[in-house]
């Protein structure tokens, strides 16, 4: 290896051919600064444009500024992914057939109504069969063949018939029916029932009312109605209610006489005897 490349691998300076003066002294070097090293420095920009920059930018651009969003076809993709996903149907509910003694004899009695791979079931205490139809067709053929057996069972509405309720505040309740019936459909929507509600206790008409609307899209927007028939009125969904619901027929709880079906041949009460 030369002596230059040993240098350069010390970090040291190659020696070079000067003449050196015999007077120098290490002393004199130290004190001295033989070299002036230049700092490599970037000048600041004062922040203003030039008038030919800023007359092209102008000419260019239109005196506005152009920006771009990076996340742009994700929002694309997302609009696109809502209108190709069709809506889903929604689950129907279970039905419900107490007292069951014999199981071979009830799924002969379904097979006859629809198909093996149409439903299940589950069996819960007390003998009670929970029946889950896979569809809202299979439910509906379900309930039928069991009202044509005359057989006990009690299930649940389908959410997409079920009525879209509200109640209607401020109006007084000797307003007709009719009136207030057709009062809401010139507004856009379809009423299927309306009752004015009365005071539990004493049975005086409230100026209530409960409005039962078909299932539309444009449910929700009954609530921006503020007049009807001159009255300024309110709409408002209906509070939940808190207590347990029970059956004012068989006495049994979680579902109300309403939707239990051929409950006759429960009890004494039920029959009328």
């Amino acid at each position: 290896m030369s002596d230059e490349n040993v240098a350069r691998a010390n970090h040291i300076m190659p020696a070079t051919n000067v003449k050196l003066d015999h007077n120098y002294s290490i002393e004199e070097d130290q004190s001295q600064h033989w070299q002036k090293v230049e700092a490599k420095t970037k000048k600041r920009s004062n922040g203003v444009l030039s008038e030919q920059y800023k007359k092209r930018y102008r000419t260019e651009n239109n005196g506005t500024i152009q920006l771009s969003n990076s996340f742009q076809s994700l929002e694309n993709d997302n609009d696109m992914d809502e209108i190709s996903e069709p809506k889903k149907e929604p689950k129907p509910p279970p039905i419900f057939i107490p007292r069951v003694a014999n199981v071979v004899n009830m799924m002969q009695a379904l097979q006859s109504m629809v198909s093996l791979n149409e439903f299940s079931y589950k069996c819960l205490s007390g003998d009670k069969i929970k029946i889950f139809p896979n569809n809202a067709d299979a439910y509906r053929k379900i309930v039928k063949g069991l009202t044509n057996f005359k057989l006990c069972f009690h299930t649940y509405q389908l959410k997409q018939e079920r009525a879209y309720r509200v109640v209607l505040k401020n109006m007084h309740h000797s307003t007709p029916v009719d009136s207030i019936k057709e009062a809401i459909e010139e507004q856009g929507h379809s009423v299927r029932n309306i009752i004015n509600v009365m005071n539990n206790k004493t049975k005086v008409p409230l100026s209530l009312f409960f409005v039962d609307l078909e299932p539309n899209s444009n449910n929700k927007m009954i609530f921006d109605i503020i007049y009807l028939l001159n009255a300024k009125i309110k709409f408002e969904p209906p509070h939940k209610k808190k207590e347990i619901v029970q059956c004012k027929r068989c006495q049994q709880f979680g579902h109300t006489k309403s939707i239990l079906l051929e409950c006759s041949k429960l009890c004494k009460m039920c029959s009328g005897s």
